[in-house]
């Protein structure tokens, strides 16, 4: 918040520790290669936002895919970039950033291998958040090592690039609270195994590589000039005081491990969940899921058209 101004004597306090808890709502339609879904950030949240997209995925020749993707999601980095938090000192809300994206991508398959390449831009914003957009790059592929009627084993190459045109993961008023910097690369190589079988199905996924990235610095308040004035003023006497974060470039190990099962108990009801550890930049972050999902039509004829 405005936490940066209470060493300059202003009478501002740091914010303790803080949490957010909500009940999130979806719905979905999918039909060959269209898909499209509509929801909201959850309830409970401090800031509340329509989220939902929509995919179309179309096979141009045999074993060439074409996918284009339409959406509008939440930023989860952090409590402040997903649910919107609260000033102490000046009772500000700010934050629930949403990303606007658009995303084509051409992916081949050649038997046991498949092929991919694919870009996109979004437009990042939020409440009292400065406004931010990102353009990403990504290419690699796959192959099937092992495979039988029920399981497989695949190993591959993602190369990654992503930037945005401002650096917001910090907390003050204006910023983001999410991970965006100038440029970010990494090549990783993903191994995954997978077992269906009739009623039961699993997967494990692991990557590791390397990542690079740097970021420019970034103000206080990027999108309050008042307060970003006052900050600069009281800096012109006082050396100690930070008027914008520093930029920093890093590189190194990146990677993650990830899992996920589902089990039919009738026709329509899937039962499931899934978990994941990542790291990216310079944060680690870890979630789990369970989950279930009703199918009304699971029970009807197939579709016969090709």
């Amino acid at each position: 918040g405005t936490a940066p101004l209470s060493a300059a004597g202003a009478g501002f306090v740091a914010p303790g520790a803080q949490t957010a808890q909500g009940v999130g709502l979806s719905a979905a339609w999918t039909d060959r290669w269209f898909s499209a879904d509509l929801g909201a950030t959850p309830l409970g949240f401090r800031e509340q936002n329509a989220v939902g997209g929509v995919e179309v995925s179309p096979e141009l020749t045999p074993g060439l895919r074409l996918r284009l993707t339409g959406e509008q999601r939440a930023v989860t980095d952090s409590v402040l970039s997903y649910a919107g938090t609260k000033d102490p000192s000046s009772g500000q809300v700010w934050g629930g950033v949403v990303r606007d994206r658009g995303h084509g991508q051409l992916e081949l398959g050649l038997g046991r291998a498949d092929l991919y390449a694919g870009g996109g831009y979004s437009a990042l914003s939020g409440h009292e958040v400065q406004n931010n957009t990102e353009v990403e790059m990504g290419a690699g592929g796959g192959y099937s090592v092992y495979k039988t009627s029920t399981d497989e084993a695949r190993v591959g190459l993602d190369l990654v690039y992503f930037g945005f045109d401002h650096n917001l993961r910090y907390f003050t008023l204006g910023q983001g609270g999410y991970f965006s910097p100038q440029t970010y690369f990494a090549a990783l190589v993903p191994v995954q195994y997978s077992q269906t079988l009739d009623t039961f199905s699993w997967n494990v996924r692991a990557s590791a590589g390397y990542q690079s990235y740097t970021e420019h610095s970034s103000p206080v308040f990027p999108d309050n000039s008042a307060l970003q004035a006052q900050l600069d003023a009281a800096a012109a006497g006082n050396t100690a005081l930070l008027t914008a974060y520093p930029g920093k470039s890093a590189s190194g190990f990146t990677g993650g491990l990830s899992g996920q099962f589902e089990y039919h108990a009738t026709p329509s009801l899937v039962l499931g969940g899934r978990a994941s550890v990542q790291t990216t930049g310079n944060s680690s972050e870890a979630d789990g899921t369970l989950f279930a999902r009703y199918i009304f039509d699971a029970g009807a004829p197939a579709d016969p058209r090709p």
